[in-house]
Parts: C-alpha cells; sequence; structure tokens
C-alpha cells in the first residue's frame, strides 16, 4: 500500500495468500480482477490476522485514522 500512496496511486488492491498455496496463474500476471494495479502477498501472517472480522475492522479503523478513505477489506 505504501508504495502505491507514493506512486500517487488512487487505489490500491491486494491479494494475500498463504505461503504454501499454489496458484494455477503466472506471478507476474494474476487473472484480471477489474483493476490493473493488484499486488499479490505471500504471507500466512497476514492472511490469518485478516482472516477474522475483528482484525480487519481495527484495520480498517487505523488506515482511516491515516487519511485513507472507502476502505474495503474482504475475504
Amino acid at each position: 500500500m505504501m508504495s502505491s500512496a507514493q506512486e500517487g496511486e488512487r487505489e490500491c488492491h491486494i491479494v494475500v495468500l498463504t505461503d504454501d498455496d499454489i496458484v494455477d496463474w503466472e506471478r507476474d500476471n494474476p487473472p484480471p480482477m477489474g483493476e490493473e494495479y493488484s499486488q499479490i502477498l505471500y504471507s500466512t501472517k497476514l492472511y490469518r490476522f485478516f482472516k477474522y472480522i475483528e482484525n480487519r475492522n481495527v484495520a480498517k479503523a487505523l488506515l482511516k485514522e491515516r487519511g485513507l478513505k472507502n476502505i474495503r477489506i474482504g475475504i
């Protein structure tokens, strides 16, 4: 998210997968999600964190405090 914000992007789409996930697409060419700039992260810890709604709400509140708007975090 930081790199997108520093480049002046207004939207950031991140896909979080576990370290052990195997995907059927090329790492540099994920399937289209309707947005041209999607980032893929392999992090089991981050995946487990966002798995719970309480953690998503805390993350959303923190991002709003830092000035971000229209935040959607989904599974």
